[in-house]
């Protein structure tokens, strides 16, 4: 495993804590993190996101990461022992969404099979 694999698994478990225990914003409250990419000069970290189902929506829970990643990367920087603590940017992680709509679309196709068998 590569030192910035390490580092990105060091910052989805820190920041995942952070959200759920230190950031006060309804907005963000069923906000999982799925997954962070750091990049190779360690000066961005892409952290992308789930939302559970609920009230919350897309651009309210973004607007919350957003205005919250200056203070979720002072905290971060505060627990993790790195000469930089990279920039924080925040992505909508639609994976789960679109393995949902793809299910769906093959079991429309196995239920039109089956009427034609």
């Amino acid at each position: 495993m590569s030192r910035v694999d390490k580092i990105s698994q060091q910052l989805k478990k820190a920041i995942s804590r952070i959200l759920l225990l230190e950031v006060k914003d309804s907005r963000i409250g069923f906000v999982t993190i799925t997954q962070v990419r750091v990049s190779s000069d360690l000066k961005i970290a892409k952290v992308y996101y789930t939302l559970l189902e609920g009230n919350v929506k897309k651009k309210d829970a973004h607007e919350g990461l957003e205005r919250a990643s200056g203070y979720i990367r002072k905290l971060v920087a505060g627990r993790m022992k790195m000469r930089f603590t990279p920039e924080i940017k925040f992505y909508f992680d639609d994976t789960i969404e679109e393995s949902i709509r793809i299910e769906k679309i093959l079991d429309e196709l196995k239920d039109e099979d089956r009427k034609q068998d």
